[in-house]
């Protein structure tokens, strides 16, 4: 599923689609301002939302109720939140009062049992994550501080769960100083922390130094809130940006891959996500009627790109639509997802295009080898439908549903690992 929220002219809905169908599963209704933040929890079947109405609110994604299951009031804006891995019953959520607080969700009453509040930052609480094990958690605000949580939940009944919740470490950064912190996001390795600051730069924090260990530059981002993503693999890191492109680097080098212009977009590309489990990434804009658009990986686009010939040429794949629809064309034409990267030239002789075929196999299986699951791809998937009955899209998010996956990366002699997606139902 994938959950956007949107809005209206006197509404703020949070619209949910079924992917890869891209259908129309339902919407949430109950917010009265703009919804900042969404995340899903471990076995997605709640979706919790932070909004302006000085409100997070707790959703039944399984049973699609239009009206919240729990209600969490706050005394400001609320801009992050999310639950704990381990024990999803429990909420953190953060805003503009500087103070993370900790609810839990007990009895049959609409709101939520506020358990703790937690201080120490000294400016507006941005974004917060933990780790997988939810032993620690992440929180960035907008003075460039980064705050790492003690967050072992006890298990035992006549226990208050957050007693031991604490201060860890503050990290510090000179480079950070005063630089408002969009959003943070953990490694998989659970040593490195993605911060995107509003100073044009993404970084790489190593955890074991506390200290700034790769920086991406090329983004725009000085004014407003635009969030980056690592994807899965940990690979490659993907944002957004305010001259409406999306950048792609290269997480261990820093290296800028790829730049997608030909989003259709005409405002900052403030939202993405990528899929925790398949090779798909979902962006959104700000703006009147932008649509959400899906790229997926295809490994035949990915062969070409690197110059090699598939073995059984077919004619171009076009994006398909749900049955008895009209194909989806955002913004009124059809946009193809090129990143600006140099071709290689053509191979001049058989032996060569052999060896590099042969090259492009063997990267194919290594990246393939990282996978946990078989291999597949989504060459004809029907992509999700804009926001036609809405006026602005602010963010989206997927939930943690396992899809197959496919080759994520292309080798190229130029360029290196790259990635390759397509435009899916656009």
């Amino acid at each position: 599923m994938l959950a956007c929220a949107c809005a209206d002219k006197d509404s703020f809905p949070i619209l949910v689609y079924e992917i890869p169908d891209g259908s129309l599963k339902g919407q949430f209704l109950g917010h009265h301002n703009i919804v900042y933040d969404l995340s899903w929890s471990p076995d997605n079947n709640q979706l919790f939302s932070a909004s302006s109405d000085g409100t997070a609110r707790v959703w039944n994604a399984d049973t699609m109720a239009t009206s919240a299951e729990k209600v969490l009031p706050h005394p400001s804006f609320v801009y992050t939140v999310s639950c704990h891995p381990g024990q999803p019953a429990i909420i953190v959520t953060g805003g503009y009062d500087h103070v993370i607080r900790v609810w839990i969700q007990q009895g049959d009453g609409v709101y939520g049992q506020l358990l703790k509040e937690m201080e120490g930052h000294q400016g507006l609480v941005n974004s917060l994550c933990f780790d997988r094990e939810g032993m620690r958690m992440f929180s960035g605000d907008s003075e460039g501080v980064v705050i790492i949580w003690n967050t072992y939940v006890h298990d035992q009944p006549r226990r208050d769960p957050v007693a031991e919740w604490n201060l860890h470490h503050q990290i510090r950064e000179e480079e950070l100083r005063g630089v408002t912190i969009n959003c943070v996001q953990l490694h998989h390795s659970g040593r490195r922390l993605l911060v995107h600051g509003r100073d044009n730069t993404i970084r790489l924090l190593d955890l074991r130094l506390y200290s700034v260990m790769q920086r991406y530059h090329g983004t725009l981002n000085n004014r407003q809130q635009v969030r980056s993503t690592l994807t899965p693999c940990g690979s490659f890191v993907i944002a957004g940006s305010e001259d409406s492109c999306a950048y792609v680097w290269n997480a261990e080098t820093g290296d800028k891959v790829a730049v997608y212009r030909e989003l259709g977009y005409q405002n900052t590309v403030c939202g993405l996500d990528f899929h925790p489990h398949d090779h798909m990434v979902a962006f959104c804009c700000y703006g009147d009627n932008n649509p959400i658009l899906i790229y997926t990986y295809d490994q035949k686009v990915a062969r070409l790109d690197a110059g090699v010939t598939p073995d059984d040429p077919q004619p171009p794949l076009t994006p398909a639509s749900p049955a008895g629809k009209t194909p989806i064309t955002p913004m009124g034409t059809e946009s193809s997802f090129m990143a600006d990267a140099p071709m290689r030239d053509d191979l001049t002789s058989l032996q060569e295009e052999s060896r590099r075929a042969n090259r492009m196999d063997q990267a194919i299986q290594l990246l393939s080898s990282v996978s946990k699951t078989s291999r597949g791809s989504y060459h004809s998937t029907p992509g999700v439908p804009g926001s036609t009955m809405m006026n602005s899209t602010w963010g989206s998010t997927f939930d943690r549903t396992p899809y197959t996956q496919s080759p994520l990366g292309t080798w190229n002699q130029q360029r290196g690992w790259t990635p390759d997606f397509v435009p899916v139902g656009c």
